[in-house]
């Protein structure tokens, strides 16, 4: 194993990040937006519609999930800021004048209406939050910038600007940016890991289920491999030859091609994640699950002697 070439790509909102301390405030304002600037509703019966709609989610969460270019993408239960999406998913689709509302506003997209809108109102109204930082955030970045032999960066759907602005903070600057940080970080952005492609005729290979574009985790839930993008863009982190190590705090998004592709993947068991995806990433070999951010360090070290040691025999 080549020591300089492992690179150990971080996700940022909910692992670096407390996101369940800053999904009420995400919410509050995309809520208020939505209804006085989209709708033209009263922004108090549209809170009240949202928390009706989060409950009946919450009662059946293997009913609902993120739905992009007609296929699931993950389930609302895997994430706090997933339940705030897809509950704005939800009551929007739900409701033909809101539909209609939302499509009159974004005449042009890229998905379709109420998927831009949610994403639209996700990016705005996170962009000037208080990120939440874990504890031990600045720490293990920093561990990971100073140690020979690691790569580290941060993996975010978005283009980057939030994640660079908000690693400021930490007094981390990010590659590619003038800042007058000594310590810098690579972003791993514009993954995209939601953009579900109907037509992509790949199939991967599992040892029980065969060829599969769907894995069934169990018999309440599934998830679709279909996402070429994402696969796309790992592909890229891998083709100079690189050990790649990805650490997030659910499944379905970041996770779940990294399983199929042979890359070792690291959960964070946060306060919302179900315990079926706790069980599915431990029933793959190069599946991890950690219980607080400040354990990460020793399960990179663990993998990295698993690869020298298999190399060595």
């Amino acid at each position: 194993m080549n020591a300089q070439s492992v690179k150990v790509i971080i996700d940022y909102d909910g692992t670096l990040t407390y996101e369940e301390r800053y999904v009420a405030d995400l919410a509050k304002k995309a809520v208020k937006d939505l209804a006085e600037n989209i709708l033209q509703v009263s922004p108090k019966k549209l809170e009240q519609l949202y928390q009706k709609t989060k409950e009946k989610i919450l009662k059946h969460p293997e009913q609902y999930s993120w739905v992009v270019n007609s296929l699931p993408a993950c389930y609302a239960c895997e994430g706090a800021l997933l339940m705030n999406t897809v509950t704005t998913q939800t009551l929007l689709k739900e409701s033909r004048h809101f539909t209609q509302k939302v499509k009159k506003f974004f005449k042009e997209f890229d998905y379709d209406p109420i998927v831009d809108c949610t994403n639209y109102l996700f990016h705005k109204h996170t962009f000037d939050l208080d990120p939440h930082f874990r504890e031990e955030a600045r720490e293990i970045l920093l561990g990971f910038i100073k140690k020979e032999g690691i790569e580290p960066y941060i993996l975010t759907c978005s283009k980057g600007d939030k994640v660079t602005r908000n690693l400021q903070r930490l007094k981390i600057g990010t590659w590619g940016n003038s800042d007058r940080f000594k310590d810098k970080i690579k972003i791993f952005g514009d993954t995209r890991q939601y953009e579900m492609d109907p037509d992509w005729d790949y199939y991967f290979e599992h040892p029980r289920f065969g060829r599969v574009q769907t894995i069934k985790v169990n018999d309440q839930y599934s998830i679709d491999l279909r996402r070429s993008d994402y696969f796309n863009k790992l592909k890229e982190q891998l083709k100079d030859g690189a050990k790649v190590i990805i650490a997030a705090d659910m499944v379905s998004l970041p996770g779940i091609l990294p399983l199929l592709m042979g890359i070792d993947f690291i959960m964070l068991r946060a306060s919302y994640t179900p315990q079926w995806s706790v069980d599915f990433v431990q029933s793959f070999s190069n599946g991890w699950v950690i219980n607080r951010l400040g354990e990460l360090p020793a399960v990179v070290d663990k993998i990295m002697r698993k690869w020298f040691l298999k190399n060595e025999l």
